[in-house]
């Protein structure tokens, strides 16, 4: 007997939220790692935001996750700590940083950014949630 396609939608919700339900305050976990990519596709999006910063600002690590699959699109909610680069935006276009080309700056702002991006048509939408102090730690919280 083959699942129904509901019946797949919540073995998959219970199976994401099973990885993400337990905190963790140590490195982030391979699946965590999975989201990464996403954050660096969201850099031109986060910079759009904050035009009259004069660097770019690159992902630092993902701090939590939420997956939903809606329909037959999936919905993923990232919070993400960016931080300044040395990359300035006058010298270097957006869709082409990278952690190796745009390293973090010394000292550089830091802020955390919800980013909620759709799977089937690549949307991505950006909202800045505050700035992070220079020495303040964040807790990974999926």
């Amino acid at each position: 007997m083959t699942p129904s396609r509901p019946t797949l939608n919540y073995f998959f919700f219970i199976t994401v939220f099973a990885c993400f339900s337990a905190r963790s305050f140590a490195e982030p976990t391979t699946f965590q790692l999975s989201f990464r990519g996403q954050a660096w596709q969201a850099v031109p999006e986060v910079n759009n935001v904050n035009p009259k910063e004069k660097n770019y600002f690159v992902p630092i690590k993902v701090i939590q996750t939420e997956v939903r699959l809606i329909d037959t699109d999936t919905n993923m909610v990232l919070e993400v700590l960016f931080g300044e680069s040395n990359c300035t935006k006058t010298e270097h276009k957006a869709w082409k940083i990278t952690s190796a080309e745009c390293p973090l700056r010394k000292n550089g702002k830091r802020a955390l950014y919800n980013l909620e991006i759709w799977k089937s048509s690549g949307d991505i939408n950006v909202t800045k949630v505050r700035d992070v102090k220079p020495h303040e730690k964040i807790v990974i919280n999926s």
